[in-house]
């Protein structure tokens, strides 16, 4: 008899783990996992792995790639965030960031941000970056140019 709660074809995920883990690579999760689950596929950390720069409990989604450094090694910037930009901040969390997070985003002013943050407390989570097209007091113009700095978890 097949329990009717489980599901028989859970849904799965694939991300990638390189840097200080034992062995890099590729993997496949099941939906919901965690970075910790995924290191410890990874076969765990090495004993140089700097783990202080590091959200272990950090929802693992399809197509991530996380970075371990060594210690004393600076953080990685997601690509998408360098890019002839000095200086730039990370991409962050459009669901968790605050209103100060906001307002390092070149483009988004107090204004914005509290608009962002209403739309947020008012609609729920943000489920794409494009969205931010309901927010007022940003178009397309403006999506275009603060898109790369947001990511969703």
């Amino acid at each position: 008899m097949v329990n009717v709660e489980e599901d028989p074809f859970p849904q799965k995920l694939v991300a990638e783990v390189k840097g200080q883990v034992l062995r890099p690579g590729v993997y496949t999760l099941p939906e919901g996992s965690r970075l910790y689950e995924l290191v410890a596929l990874a076969g765990g950390t090495t004993s140089v792995a700097e783990l202080r720069q590091v959200n272990l409990a950090l929802r693992v989604l399809d197509g991530d790639s996380f970075y371990i450094p060594a210690v004393g090694e600076e953080p990685l910037l997601p690509a998408s965030s360098t890019e002839g930009k000095s200086g730039s901040p990370a991409p962050m969390d459009l669901n968790r960031a605050s209103k100060e997070d906001l307002m390092k985003v070149p483009g988004i002013g107090p204004a914005t941000a509290d608009n962002i943050l209403k739309y947020r407390e008012e609609k729920g989570r943000f489920s794409s970056v494009e969205e931010l097209l309901e927010v007022p007091r940003i178009g397309e113009k403006t999506l275009e140019k603060i898109r790369e700095y947001f990511i969703l978890r």
